[in-house]
């Protein structure tokens, strides 16, 4: 009711809200599956949808055979399709299956396939719904790694999701969905924290708790005057960025963990919407070179 979207190219643009909000319809509705009752969607370019779990896929067919006719759907020739179905395959990777009957599939095999081909078909719109959370970790960062690189190349991503740390990773704005309507629209932080506030406010029943966007700044506390713990770790890091961690991490153990207000006190329990400094002691089995 009353939504009035502007998606720009290269944009990655979250859809956040409760089961039954209308996120998933809203999708369908631009992808074209549904027509709205009133008003219009305009759409420029080819769009890619994963929007249902094997939507659209045959258990009487092979993984090779449901993508051909899934890339079929979206224009793309015979021949178009021979050029990419060995790239389909590779990053499925889902091995001797693709050429096995899609009944014989998991849940996760559904998944990396929908996913492959719909990348492979070259979108200018490209809309996920929830399809990621039921692969491996291992192909849930591929395909982050992706959709990273489709927006920056110009490409228009439409993301769903009750996981808040896709969403922040991918999203530089987000759109808060209640009833039906525009809840809250922004940058995802800020949209996230006033849908996390309604959230916790409905469950409770409790009006107490809010994260304000106008909060000021907090530093954290000084060195060194964390805790008279002497197992406390002496220094803060700094400049952690983890795009950069090694390829082959040092193995070892966590050997302490603490919670600190901005005082620099040492808390044993930390409240939602408090800044806390959290602090952890990392013995590795070897000489670290950085």
């Amino acid at each position: 009711r009353n939504v009035d979207l502007t998606l720009r190219r290269g944009e990655a643009v979250g859809i956040v809200g409760r089961n039954g909000a209308g996120k998933s319809t809203l999708l369908k509705m631009i992808a074209g599956t549904l027509q709205p009752s009133e008003g219009h969607v305009e759409v420029r370019g080819r769009i890619g949808t994963m929007l249902e779990l094997g939507a659209g896929l045959h258990g009487d067919y092979t993984g090779r055979e449901n993508a051909r006719f899934a890339a079929a759907l979206m224009g793309l020739s015979p021949a178009q399709f021979d050029a990419v179905a060995d790239d389909i395959e590779r990053f499925a990777d889902i091995g001797s299956y693709f050429d096995r009957k899609l009944r014989e599939f998991s849940s996760g095999m559904y998944a990396r396939l929908a996913f492959s081909v719909n990348i492979h078909c070259a979108p200018s719109v490209l809309i996920v719904d929830e399809i990621l959370s039921v692969g491996d970790i291992g192909f849930q960062l591929r395909c982050l790694e992706y959709l990273r690189a489709f927006c920056a190349k110009g490409g228009t991503l439409l993301f769903v999701s009750h996981d808040d740390a896709a969403v922040r990773a991918l999203c530089d704005r987000a759109i808060w969905l209640q009833d039906g309507k525009v809840a809250a629209e922004g940058a995802t932080d800020r949209v996230l924290r006033r849908y996390h506030t309604h959230i916790w406010k409905a469950q409770s029943g409790k009006d107490s708790f809010e994260v304000r966007d106008d909060a000021p700044a907090q530093e954290p506390p000084a060195q060194g005057a964390a805790s008279s713990d002497e197992t406390s770790p002496a220094e803060t890091p700094s400049g952690f960025d983890p795009e950069r961690l090694p390829h082959h991490p040092v193995a070892g153990s966590i050997s302490w963990v603490g919670f600190f207000d901005i005082q620099g006190r040492q808390v044993p329990l930390v409240q939602g919407g408090r800044r806390v400094d959290l602090r952890i002691r990392f013995r590795a089995d070897v000489a670290l070179n950085q």
